[in-house]
């Protein structure tokens, strides 16, 4: 299959492999998104983790002017995997991790001091005698 789209452009393919390509021209200053289909198929850890190890090899860079992808844990590959969406949607992640269950938990273990509470957990039979 061939492909009319001109190099640098995003090329995708609204209707499945089989389909005409639709292209996106290339713009400065854009982000790009990992999509996945994860609510349907679970987590793309393995696309994670080669997005993470992948890097542009040296003569490409060169050849088109590209610069490196970085560190794994870098700002390109973070912004890829997510800060990116982060800053669309304007989702403050310090902000939302101030307030879920898990610090509220760790705010009231705090509250309560070092003594311990003596308060037992589980589930207790009661005897029908």
């Amino acid at each position: 299959m061939s492909s009319d789209c001109d190099g640098g452009e995003f090329a995708f393919y609204p209707d499945g492999a089989e389909g005409e390509p639709s292209a996106i021209p290339v713009r400065f200053n854009t982000g790009i998104l990992l999509d996945t289909d994860s609510v349907f198929h679970g987590s793309p850890q393995w696309q994670i983790e080669s997005l993470r190890r992948l890097e542009i090899p040296e003569d490409i860079q060169k050849k088109h002017g590209l610069k490196p992808l970085g560190a794994a844990d870098g700002p390109v590959k973070s912004a890829i995997l997510g800060e990116n969406n982060a800053r669309i949607y304007k989702y403050e992640r310090r902000a939302a991790l101030a307030t879920d269950r898990i610090a509220a938990w760790k705010e009231e273990y705090e509250k309560s001091g070092p003594a311990r509470s003596n308060l037992r957990y589980g589930y207790v039979v009661r005897s029908h005698a």
